[in-house]
């Protein structure tokens, strides 16, 4: 989930609030790339291969935090922790033909031409919103993701050079499977009954019509892991308001309420606790051993070198896995019932949540991540990168 614009004021806020996690310390810190057996006996990794099988739908954009949380999970599936079965693209950041097109590239670049991709659709389940008219209701919004690709709109992958983020990287040869999104996610779930969690971290509109087309796809599935929402901090720019559900708010509904067996939610609460900072680069660099790292080195470089910081110091998605692989990175969590608003007006796509047990009639219970242990967090990510 990418938002390359937010309040100026707010930023001060949820820095200052935040002092704490981004403060370089005096000293420098000495970082270097592990083994597999002290990466192992570093954290206490809860997953494997065998039982946890993984489907992620994303708006991936290259190199964001969509493609920080790819990574992950290509490191993790070559280590033996899950079975990436395949990536399903949604939109949100940008659209279906750009994200397409970045996801391919990436992964044949990356050496992982093995991953299966299936194209989802761009399209909320309710059609386009007319942005002009929904900001009059809620406010406005200085990030609109994929919206802003609307004059250039198709459908063809191939077509979409001007739009997409992967200049840098050769065009991609391989190609999408021809499946749906959806098509694909209800195949795998159906042929690995009980092990295939979903990746939910753009929009939600491949996962919702799924389950619309079937209903027990929930129920087949190990879980979910969401991307989305705001609950107890401000959202990026209006309140209660967070892009991923914001995309298709009715999209949203049908997930939070199609009866899986587990619900994880990383919110954009849990962002505002771990930002990044000159700290997190320092760990790419010291333990720069794989194509991954140095993709990350060769990007973040220009700017921490010169005495920058970035400009935008949020990075929701890898947040999903790291705590799915390593759940002790978490530092609170809370079980809660939630919901998204859909009534049209100032409160449209708003999250709501209710402490555990006292939510009304249409809320669904999920386990929401509101903090993670920061520095430990970037450790972790930055190890599993250099894992080869």
């Amino acid at each position: 989930m990418l938002k390359k614009y937010f309040s100026v004021a707010l930023s001060a806020l949820l820095l200052a609030g935040c002092s704490g996690n981004v403060k370089q310390q005096a000293e420098k810190k000495s970082y270097s790339a592990p083994t597999k057996q002290q990466f192992e006996q570093k954290y206490k990794i809860v997953t494997d291969s065998a039982n946890n099988k993984i489907v992620l739908d994303a708006d991936f954009t290259y190199i964001n935090d969509d493609m920080y949380a790819l990574f992950e999970l290509l490191q993790a599936d070559k280590m033996g922790y899950v079975d990436l079965l395949g990536l399903t693209t949604a939109g949100g950041n940008a659209l279906c033909s750009s994200v397409t097109y970045d996801v391919l590239s990436a992964l044949e670049f990356h050496g992982r031409p093995d991953i299966p991709v299936a194209v989802g659709t761009d399209v909320p389940l309710k059609g386009f919103k007319n942005i002009d008219s929904l900001m009059a209701v809620i406010g406005n919004m200085p990030y609109v993701g994929a919206y802003s690709q609307l004059p250039k709109y198709t459908d063809n992958y191939m077509k979409a050079k001007g739009v997409t983020t992967t200049s840098n990287l050769p065009e991609p040869t391989i190609k999408p499977v021809e499946e749906t999104a959806w098509d694909f996610m209800i195949r795998q779930v159906n042929e690995n009954p009980g092990k295939v969690t979903i990746f939910a971290i753009g929009g939600h509109t491949n996962v919702a019509k799924a389950i619309q087309k079937d209903p027990e796809f929930a129920k087949k599935a190990a879980g979910i892991v969401y991307m989305g929402g705001v609950f107890d901090v401000p959202g990026e720019a209006l309140p209660r308001i967070e892009i991923n559900w914001w995309y298709d708010p009715e999209a949203v509904d049908i997930c939070l309420n199609a009866g899986w067996k587990k619900q994880l939610i990383i919110p954009h609460d849990a962002a505002v606790t771990c930002l990044k900072g000159k700290d997190m680069y320092d760990m790419y660099k010291a333990k720069n051993t794989t194509k991954i790292t140095q993709a990350i080195v060769d990007t973040l470089g220009p700017i921490y070198e010169n005495g920058q910081e970035e400009f935008l110091k949020f990075c929701w998605d890898p947040i999903t896995v790291a705590v799915y692989l390593c759940p002790d990175l978490i530092e609170k969590v809370e079980a809660r019932d939630v919901a998204i608003e859909r009534t049209w007006g100032m409160s449209y796509a708003s999250s709501m949540a209710w402490f555990a047990g006292s939510g009304p009639k249409g809320t669904a219970s999920a386990d929401v991540v509101f903090k993670v242990k920061r520095d430990q967090l970037w450790d972790f990510v930055s190890d599993l990168y250099s894992l080869q």
